[in-house]
């Protein structure tokens, strides 16, 4: 499981321009869809619609995450020399 997500400065100076309770919504949705690739359940409004605008982003380093993982199990382990 991921322990960290990318969160861009665009989205913060975005969301900080919208009603707080669309705010938590929208920083819920981000969150839980980053950790789990869970579709949110926002029914409608600003959260929804800047949700929509920043699933892209959060898809794309989700694939990149996953590509190094599975880079890194491709790679054969480096052995330590012994002096």
């Amino acid at each position: 499981m991921k322990e960290s997500i990318v969160f861009y400065k665009s989205f913060y100076e975005a969301i900080k321009n919208i009603p707080q309770e669309e705010q938590l919504k929208l920083y819920n949705a981000i969150f839980d869809y980053s950790f789990t690739e869970k579709e949110p359940k926002i029914e409608d409004g600003i959260a929804k619609a800047m949700f929509i605008l920043i699933k892209p982003n959060i898809d794309s380093a989700n694939a990149r995450y996953k590509a190094s993982v599975e880079d890194l199990k491709r790679k054969p382990k480096k052995n330590p020399r012994k002096t």
